[in-house]
């Protein structure tokens, strides 16, 4: 199935299926620019939905738990996890076994990365998913595979090398993660910061980058949403905004977090032909830190209302 996914204001790519790839859809397309292709080559769109992808990942790093105990989730669908201990059959028989257990609790197919730093691991998973032979597994602690695929293995699928960063290394004449591994840091560091240093110790096999078990305090939270049509009718509005101060509420209660202040805000569609786009806001200061969506809906509706402030030209 050629298949893509929908978030943003305006909508926009942010999630594509191999096939969607190959076809030339990249990642930030707005979908207002590229929907005759995607009807015209059968590519079938889908929006996004957060709540559910948290709860499968919630789901599948549980799964991982059962594994292994020490788990870090760095992402919502990429976690570490430490393997120090299992010899390297074990290591590949307990890959298989998590990848083959995602799949028929969660019906969700895994790719699975080993390495002796997170750099090498990343670029273990990148090589599971791009070389089918593989199977989705693949083990960089295995000296031979090592050298074979860092040699094969392009710059730019390494972790922490952007689009920003990719000039500076091929200036340096570096085209594979083996010619990065071999340079001195010192160049290297002076192109990509500390971030570039470190990244050639983790190629050589020494870690700089210890597992966070430990998840740190968040200091915002965002629940935000775009509508599918325009909306014209205050009411309509303000029913958005109770549901995400619902949400906001059931998000801060489940990491056990409360708040003191809000900032409610919306944005007029940027796709208006003949309007300039406008950004309306509020903060809302709150008497006491809560995560009760009975005082973070009224002070989103009410409490904020007299003191919205225009940005931008009047429509």
């Amino acid at each position: 199935m050629i298949a893509g996914i929908l978030a943003g204001r305006p909508d926009c790519t942010i999630s594509r299926t191999p096939e969607a790839k190959a076809l030339g859809i990249k990642t930030g397309d707005p979908y207002f620019k590229i929907c005759g292709f995607c009807e015209a080559q059968g590519v079938r769109v889908l929006s996004s939905n957060y709540m559910l992808y948290g709860d499968m990942s919630a789901r599948i790093n549980a799964i991982y738990r059962d594994a292994t105990p020490d788990v870090e989730v760095y992402s919502i669908d990429e976690s570490f996890h430490d393997l120090t201990g299992f010899v390297r059959r074990d290591r590949v028989a307990l890959a298989r076994d998590v990848s083959a257990t995602v799949r028929a609790w969660a019906c969700i197919p895994t790719c699975i990365g080993i390495g002796p730093t997170k750099t090498l691991a990343k670029l273990a998973n990148h090589v599971a998913k791009t070389v089918p032979e593989l199977d989705g597994i693949c083990d960089l602690t295995e000296s031979a595979a090592y050298e074979y695929w860092l040699c094969r293995i392009h710059v730019d699928g390494l972790c922490g090398v952007g689009r920003a960063s990719l000039p500076k290394l091929e200036a340096l004449g570096i085209d594979t993660a083996a010619d990065l591994r071999e340079i001195d840091p010192r160049p290297v560091r002076k192109a990509l910061t500390v971030v570039g240093e470190r990244m050639i110790h983790e190629l050589h096999g020494v870690s700089c980058l210890g597992l966070e078990l430990v998840l740190a305090r968040r200091k915002g939270c965002a629940v935000t949403r775009s509508f599918s049509s325009r909306v014209t009718e205050c009411a309509e509005l303000e029913q958005v905004v109770a549901a995400q101060a619902t949400r906001l509420g059931e998000k801060l209660r489940r990491e056990g977090l409360g708040t003191d202040h809000i900032i409610v805000f919306y944005h007029t569609s940027e796709l208006d032909r003949g309007e300039l786009m406008r950004t309306v806001s509020t903060v809302v200061t709150l008497p006491e830190a809560t995560n009760d969506a009975l005082a973070l809906i009224p002070a989103a509706l009410h409490e904020g209302a007299p003191t919205w402030r225009e940005q931008g030209s009047p429509p």
